[in-house]
């Protein structure tokens, strides 16, 4: 089955809809909580933008991890069992 095309959210839009509502809603309620409300509503969306795109990124730290432990492991058990056989 293929993946919906409902089911993935472009950041991009998402702020650009919750910046213009937050516009709207403060133009036409500058005095009520609503107002905060969709400008913290545009906040998060700001920070979540940000957030995406440093997950996206990769982790070369952990990756390094990663392989010097994929590699390590087998070396190390390599080398006791050597030991303990000669």
């Amino acid at each position: 089955m293929a993946p919906s095309l409902y089911r993935r959210l472009d950041p991009a839009r998402v702020l650009t809809t919750a910046e213009r509502l937050a516009r709207r809603v403060r133009e036409r309620f500058p005095e009520a909580s609503l107002a905060a409300l969709s400008e913290e509503i545009a906040q998060v969306a700001r920070e979540n933008a940000a957030r995406g795109a440093d997950i996206r990124r990769p982790n070369w730290w952990l990756r390094g991890v990663a392989i010097l432990v994929l590699v390590g492991v087998p070396v190390l058990l390599f080398i006791v069992e050597q030991r303990t056989v000669g």
